[in-house]
């Protein structure tokens, strides 16, 4: 018998041991499955279409002596994100719609709503807890742990490997401010090599876009935590994922390994100077980067196994609509916890199935907002905030400051220490999130 002892507990609080980690195969196969299977046909690509999932899975000790237990609980589909003009100044549209940054808004709404469950039932979540009596903030329960999916390679730094590359565009700082460098031509591209430990933007068709590289949002959230920067105001300690699968078309075990070398590169090895003693990172874990072959995940299968996630023999045409799933989330016109599932168009970063001026953001309507958007995980954070009677922090403040803006304000007055972090990261010399592209958030949140 082996008794573990939480440190930040009470003295000699047995707490049940982590939960063995899933292998690669088990969360790839979990989260493919679970949207190829259990998700409606709505969103989902058309034969000639391809798009890229991301998916975060928990793993939970089960109540007897059986193994973890593994389920999906927020997923994001998407391959395209809003050139600078086409970006929202009020919070009401999802500006990057890659899957990896969609997954993550649906972790936060599952986050938010389990936050919820933990503050008004007696049954409380099995996800969160409060940390008494230390923090008195909420906390991920003990045995409970969360693993980050990818169906491809993140774009950006994590993409330049061997023959791999990738069509972000590098970033150079000028000032106080990072810049866009201007993209060699195609033929030069095409014939020299790509280089390493860069900060890159997303590209775009003619316009250039303001969304950095998945490869480099990854950097950061592993620095600072999952749960975002308002999110850092409701919980004890950051959301940490213990492993990242990566699913590679390749099947050679030499370039799995050297895929492998090129993620834990881009996710941490460009930003180990942030994690000394001492330094900006909230997060201490390191999570080990598994990478496997489609085959592996399929099971020799090709194509249309994978709900479309995976290329076909042949090219296909990206997606232009996005998914977004969460295993739970508060619907606040019935009062009711259930599944959520929405479909939002990459063009305009807001929800389907509404007239094109709505979508166009010409007139505000909430039905086309997204509930992953800002807007709405503000208003979420809100209702939290006011269950939680204080101990999160004083709901008229947040009423003065949403009112009056920015949106900025909001992060840096409950956001906790992940804003402080935030900016002393990027005012790092070296680092590379000196240049991150400044995007203002100077619109104000009072449609909540």
């Amino acid at each position: 018998l082996v008794l573990y002892f939480d440190r930040k507990s009470a003295p000699c609080a047995m707490v049940p041991p982590p939960p063995a980690a899933p292998s690669a195969v088990e969360v790839a196969r979990s989260c493919v499955h679970h949207f190829a299977e259990r998700l409606p046909r709505t969103g989902k690509p058309q034969p000639h279409e391809t798009t890229v999932l991301a998916a975060f899975a928990m793993s939970k000790n089960s109540d007897g002596n059986g193994p973890p237990l593994l389920q999906v609980v927020a997923l994001g589909t998407g391959t395209k994100c809003l050139s600078e003009s086409k970006r929202s100044g009020h919070g009401d549209a999802i500006n990057d719609s890659h899957a990896e940054v969609v997954a993550r808004r649906a972790l936060v709404r599952w986050l938010l709503a389990h936050a919820r469950l933990a503050l008004t039932t007696e049954a409380g979540s099995p996800v969160l807890m409060l940390d008494k009596p230390q923090s008195n903030k909420l906390k991920l329960r003990a045995g409970v742990s969360l693993h980050f999916f990818a169906s491809e390679m993140p774009c950006g730094d994590a993409c330049v490997c061997e023959e791999s590359r990738t069509g972000a565009k590098e970033v150079e700082a000028s000032g106080n401010d990072a810049v866009v460098v201007v993209p060699p031509l195609q033929s030069k591209v095409d014939s020299g090599p790509q280089a390493t430990h860069r900060a890159r933007r997303k590209p775009g068709r003619g316009e250039p876009t303001l969304s950095m590289s998945c490869s480099d949002k990854i950097a950061k959230w592993l620095l600072l935590g999952f749960q975002g920067c308002l999110l850092t105001g409701l919980l004890a300690h950051p959301i940490e994922v213990e492993t990242v699968t990566i699913v590679s078309p390749r099947e050679d075990e030499r370039d799995l390994d050297a895929a492998r070398t090129a993620a834990e590169r881009a996710f941490f090895g460009r930003t180990s100077s942030h994690r000394v003693a001492g330094g900006p990172a909230l997060c201490t874990r390191v999570p080990q980067v598994r990478v496997v072959s489609r085959r592996q995940v399929l099971g020799g299968g090709e194509g249309g196994r994978g709900g479309g996630i995976f290329f076909g023999q042949g090219g296909r045409s990206k997606s232009g609509v996005s998914v977004n799933w969460s295993a739970l989330h508060y619907f606040s016109d019935t009062a009711t916890f259930g599944e959520v599932h929405e479909v939002t168009l990459s063009a305009s970063g807001r929800r389907a199935g509404a007239v094109k001026r709505l979508r166009s953001g010409e007139v505000f309507n909430e039905k086309v907002v997204s509930t992953i958007s800002r807007l709405r995980v503000a208003r979420s954070f809100r209702q939290v905030l006011e269950l939680g009677g204080g101990r999160f922090g004083n709901v008229e403040d947040f009423d003065v400051l949403a009112a009056r803006g920015p949106y900025s304000e909001l992060k840096r007055t409950f956001g906790g220490g992940y804003h402080d972090a935030w900016r002393q990261m990027r005012r790092a010399e070296g680092s590379i999130f000196s240049f991150w592209i400044t995007k203002e958030d100077d619109f104000t949140v009072s449609q909540l």
